[in-house]
C-alpha cells in the first residue's frame, strides 16, 4: 500500500481507527473528519480491524474505494455501504469492473 506521506502511513499503522481513501494520484489518505463522525455515531471506541472495501453511497449509487483500520466506523452508516474483500487487489479490481464512472 502508498500512502501519500508518513503521518498516513502511522496513522494507518499505529493511530486510532481511522478511513482512508484514495487521492486521484491512487494513494491513501486518512479522512479525519470521515473518521470522527463514524467515532461519533458508534458512540465508542471502535476496534481497529483493517479492510479494504467498496463504499457505496446509497443516494447516488457512487462507488470509491475505501481502506480502513477501523470496520466499526461504518456500523449502522446513514448514507453508506461497504462491500468487504479480502484484499486491496480485490477491491481495486471490482471497482474497476464497474467502469467509469464507478456507479452501482
Amino acid at each position: 500500500m502508498q500512502f501519500c506521506s508518513a503521518y498516513d502511513e502511522a496513522v494507518a499503522a499505529s493511530g486510532p481507527p481511522s478511513i482512508f481513501l484514495r487521492t486521484l494520484e491512487g494513494l491513501w489518505r486518512v479522512q479525519p473528519d470521515l473518521s470522527r463522525d463514524g467515532c461519533e455515531r458508534l458512540k465508542r471506541v471502535p476496534k481497529r480491524l483493517e479492510g479494504h472495501g467498496l463504499m457505496t453511497d446509497t443516494a447516488t449509487g457512487f462507488v470509491t474505494a475505501v481502506y480502513t483500520t477501523g470496520r466499526d466506523l461504518f456500523e449502522d452508516h446513514p448514507r453508506v455501504t461497504v462491500e468487504w474483500f479480502a484484499s486491496e487487489a480485490d477491491a481495486t479490481a471490482a471497482l474497476e469492473a464497474l467502469g467509469c464512472p464507478s456507479v452501482r
